[in-house]
């Protein structure tokens, strides 16, 4: 296979890695620029999103979802609407965590906040790491 017919999904990977991480160093500059503290489980909260569309894809793939590849992509219709799902559920468990430990300790002193935000990393590791595994997906 000649790089010129593999050259388009090469660039496609390519933007798609890039914007990963650019929307997480995005997601913790606004966070720290709005909130005022660096949320250490930024980017636990990111592979939450990331193992959540993981399994509603195998979901919707043992349901019969179509998952035929779009155009030249290597992905189809069953990733789309499984990515689509994840970024609600992980909106939800943010808003969750949000309201019910950062919003009580916006007042207390950056420490507070900086340690629990690494207690909220360590614990979304590790129900990641019970519910998958600790094998990378």
């Amino acid at each position: 296979m000649s790089i010129l017919v593999r050259l388009p999904q090469l660039l496609i990977y390519g933007i798609i890695s890039g914007s990963i991480l650019a929307l997480g160093g995005i997601g913790v500059s606004l966070t720290y620029s709005i909130l005022g503290f660096s949320n250490f489980a930024h980017g636990d909260i990111m592979a939450l999103g990331a193992y959540i569309t993981l399994g509603l894809l195998g979901l919707f793939t043992a349901l019969g979802v179509p998952n035929t590849p779009l155009g030249p992509l290597s992905f189809g219709g069953g990733f789309v609407l499984s990515a689509l799902l994840a970024i609600g559920l992980t909106a939800v468990a943010v808003i969750i965590i949000d309201r019910f430990l950062f919003r009580r300790l916006r007042h207390s002193g950056p420490i507070i906040l900086m340690m629990s935000s690494i207690g909220v990393a360590l614990g979304l590791r590790n129900v990641l790491q019970f519910a998958w595994g600790p094998q990378p997906h």
